[in-house]
């Protein structure tokens, strides 16, 4: 009689490359597909208030387009390098 030792050395696996596509593929499938009542679309909604706001500066919008990795925004919404900033 024949006695094997050893396992089979390949383990089953199931590939998850074609069930990714299928969800994306099923995903926008339904997003394109669903259609809204007229009632849904002209619903109101009570959206909540800012508590602070104010316009933004020159300098603020240069600091938030193009910050770089040693950037520090401040509580006051100044950009700072990280040397100035005291922990």
């Amino acid at each position: 009689m024949l006695i094997k030792t050893e396992q089979a050395t390949s383990n089953p696996s199931i590939e998850m490359t074609p069930m990714i596509d299928m969800v994306f593929l099923l995903l926008i499938f339904f997003l394109v597909a669903t259609t809204f009542h007229q009632t849904e679309r002209e619903m109101q909604i009570a959206l909540p208030f800012a508590s602070s706001s104010g316009p933004i500066t020159p300098r603020m919008a240069r600091a938030w387009r193009a910050p770089t990795p040693c950037t520090v925004i401040s509580r006051r919404n100044h950009a700072r390098s990280p040397s100035s900033v005291k922990p």
